[in-house]
């Protein structure tokens, strides 16, 4: 029936041996993928891999290999696809199996990485551990493991988390370094955030897997100036499969370098990605990029609606210059499309006033919005960094009414800048230095429940930047006061951001 179906469709049938199966092409689809569609890679060359199937549907889940790969089916028979699903297994257990039951947490990250996973989920109980992994937003069976494994690997990633080992509700991160490949991709590291919650005859733990490898461009999140919880919350803006995500900041502010840099951490996902853009400033080779062209009646609204007839999965809106825009774009994100766009305001607060200002539906901006990142420039300084001091009463009076030395120390000790038992009086900052460069300042408001309501009663950018501190963002200030606090930016850089 299946060599019929296959002529009937123009696809070549296969019979596979052990000979036409190739390791290297297999991995090429994550194998929870392999084992949960019945779809295997066996061969790639020149750009293109042949992959077996048993149902041609099922092309559908490989969208993301393309475009950079070229996509080949065959249609296969069920113990070809047999042998290949337990070739593909064996693989992996020789690659990862002994040091997987031995606890060895690299390795359980590794293979996760290898699978394209977003998320690792570990159900520990007696009886013994579940592991899954997010691949796709989708949820796959990756792996069963003994208690004692399990146990081993709960006990590794607590310790590497700093995390205590009773089953406690609890929250840590650590940091992996990958290894770049021979096929010229670049080491990368990767933040894993962990997140613990007892069960009633275990308990779960989630890994969020977090990317700080560069992008097209060469900038990371990190690079840009992006850290700590800041860096966590603008990935899980990433994560989502539909919503719209603002990049604030005035001309000039660094918006257009954001935005890309947005970009780059997506195109792994070989998602169909659109821009908009009133000047094209880097190209993008995973990209269509449309320059608006008001002259001709190209203007950024009708640029909009021209790449939403595309079907994209990811739209990038350089600037949101009017209401209709605003409209368009979110409903473009309650539709299924992930929207990056820029818009011209001081902070993320006022980013989410000035949507709200355009007479929009306060409940379509609430349910769409995912999230704003306000940026701004400062000058960084190089190797000479001026006189070290700690900070004056004069310079305290300054900026204490306007950034909560508090909120900012313990974010310092948080990412271990500073001694844990250090007191804001210890804290050294730079004056006088000589800046080489320009380093990124960022506050990142993500839309929680609370921000959500705040938004549908239409509240003043104060009130809701005020919610977003005490839910934890460091505003522009205090991000300013941390990197000065690094040596990174000078006290004058932030008493000059403080007068503005």
């Amino acid at each position: 029936m299946r060599r019929r179906q296959a002529q009937d469709l123009g696809v070549p049938f296969v019979v596979l041996s052990r000979d036409d199966i190739s390791p290297e092409a297999l991995v090429l689809i994550p194998e929870p993928l392999s084992r949960a569609r019945s779809v295997v890679a066996y061969h790639a060359a020149g750009g293109a891999v042949e992959v077996a199937l048993l149902d041609i549907d099922e092309l559908e889940h490989l969208s993301f290999l393309q475009p950079q790969i070229k996509i080949r089916p065959r249609l296969t028979d069920q113990a070809s696809m047999t042998q290949a699903l337990q070739i593909y297994q064996k693989h992996l257990k020789e690659k990862f199996g002994s040091a997987l039951h031995e606890g060895d947490v690299e390795a359980l990250i590794l293979h996760a990485l290898g699978s394209q996973a977003s998320d690792v989920h570990l159900e520990v109980s007696t009886a013994g551990t579940r592991v899954r992994y997010r691949i796709q937003g989708a949820l796959h069976d990756a792996m069963r493991l003994s208690a004692e494994a399990g146990a081993a690997l709960v006990r590794g990633i607590k310790s590497a988390a700093g995390l205590f080992l009773i089953a406690a509700a609890q929250e840590g991160k650590f940091k992996i370094a990958k290894s770049g490949d021979t096929n010229g991709k670049d080491d990368e590291v990767v933040l894993v955030s962990v997140a613990n919650l007892p069960g009633v005859e275990g308990e779960c733990i989630t890994l969020r897997l977090l990317h700080e490898s560069a992008g097209h461009q060469g900038f990371t999140l990190s690079a840009l100036g992006l850290h700590g919880a800041g860096l966590e919350r603008v990935h899980t803006m990433l994560h989502a499969r539909s919503g719209l995500v603002l990049v604030a900041g005035k001309s000039g502010s660094g918006k257009t370098t954001a935005l890309y840099t947005l970009l780059d951490q997506l195109h792994r996902n070989h998602a169909l990605v659109v821009t908009i853009e009133e000047n094209i400033e880097h190209r993008l080779p995973y990209a269509t990029q449309t320059r608006t062209r008001p002259e001709l009646g190209l203007t950024m609204l009708a640029g909009v609606r021209a790449a939403l007839r595309s079907d994209p999965d990811i739209i990038m809106v350089s600037a949101i210059d009017s209401a209709e825009t605003a409209e368009v774009v979110l409903k473009a994100a309650s539709r299924g499309v992930l929207v990056f766009a820029g818009i011209d305001a001081k902070s993320a607060a006022r980013a989410v006033e000035k949507l709200l200002s355009f007479d929009l539906s306060p409940q379509l901006i609430a349910a769409n919005l995912l999230g704003v990142v306000g940026v701004q420039l400062a000058q960084k300084l190089g190797d000479e960094k001026g006189v070290e001091e700690k900070l004056s009463r004069a310079d305290g009076a300054l900026l204490e009414p306007l950034a909560n030395f508090g909120r900012v120390l313990a974010a310092l000790k948080d990412e271990d800048q500073v001694h844990e038992h250090a007191a804001w009086k210890d804290i050294s900052f730079y004056r006088g230095g000589e800046p080489i460069v320009f380093i990124g300042l960022q506050e990142v408001l993500p839309v929680t429940s609370i921000i959500k309501e705040m938004i549908v009663q239409s509240a003043d950018a104060e009130d809701i930047e005020a919610a977003a501190r005490e839910e934890g963002m460091l505003t522009l200030l205090e991000d300013a006061l941390f990197k000065a606090a690094q040596g990174r930016v000078s006290i004058e850089e932030v008493e000059e951001l403080a007068s503005e």
